[in-house]
């Protein structure tokens, strides 16, 4: 299990050495907060597998340990983003083992608040999630809502709640796709993930707010799941992710439209 840092900039990798970083993990979230102009991570599971609750947050140079009074459990699989119109981080699920999660928290930059929306999806973890700024909303597809089986339905998140959207049409039901704004097209773009049952994907979809869309690229990365994903210069990103049965890679994509 790795716990180095690495920096992308103009197509480049850098390695980093800071003088101190989080733990070895796997499974962590991290979102990036441009009023703070900090990377946030939370949780994971770490070299002995277990499960983490730990705050972390990267300001270019460094990692630093955050202790706040309030956090959410300990898990892996959550998601998170950044969402402008509260100033904050959002952060929906996750699992500890048999226990999955559907709670919904905010990080302000100093501590953890959980939100109590009248209405929430089913309690999921390694889901895709991405912040849509044309619309304002949070949109969440899939996910692993157990120990086996994945789904496919997709949500908002308004500001206040939860809504479940029901396009006509949508990607299959799937775990560990990535998920991000593209400017240029304003939508948010899907790509890959994959099932419990070792198939994985290399499909592109679109999201405009009311129904999904499959696009068909000229080039695609090939099939993976749980990969990481940003949305860098207003275009997504990808880097590595899963084949089958714990293939590894380490190749990075951009999404340039079709």
């Amino acid at each position: 299990m790795l716990g180095d840092t690495w920096t992308l900039a103009d197509a480049v990798w850098t390695e980093r050495d800071p003088d101190r970083s989080p733990p070895s993990r796997s499974g962590h979230t991290m979102a990036y907060d441009p009023i703070r102009k900090e990377v946030v991570l939370f949780g994971g599971q770490n070299t002995q597998l277990g499960f983490l609750d730990d705050t972390w947050t990267w300001d270019g140079q460094t990692w630093r340990r955050k202790r706040p009074a309030t956090s959410p459990a300990a898990r892996f699989g959550a998601r998170m983003v950044y969402e402008p119109a509260s100033r904050s981080i959002l952060l929906f699920g996750g699992t500890a083992g048999e226990q999955m999660f559907g709670d919904t928290w905010r990080w302000d930059g100093r501590t953890w608040t959980e939100l109590h929306p009248v209405t929430s999806p089913p309690a999921r973890s390694q889901h895709g999630m991405s912040y849509d700024p044309a619309r304002a909303e949070v949109v969440i597809f899939g996910g692993a809502p157990g120990v086996g089986g994945t789904s496919d339905d997709t949500w908002v998140w308004t500001g206040s709640t939860w809504v479940e959207r029901h396009p006509a049409e949508h990607p299959v039901e799937r775990t560990g796709a990535a998920m991000a704004f593209d400017r240029n097209l304003g939508v948010v773009v899907l790509f890959g993930g994959g099932n419990d049952e070792n198939a994985d994907y290399a499909d592109t979809w679109t999201w405009d707010g009311e129904s999904w869309s499959e696009l068909e690229p000229a080039r695609s990365p090939m099939p993976r799941n749980h990969m990481a994903v940003a949305s860098v210069r207003g275009r997504p990103v990808i880097f590595g992710g899963v084949r089958a049965i714990f293939t590894y890679l380490d190749d990075t994509w951009g999404f340039r439209g079709v």
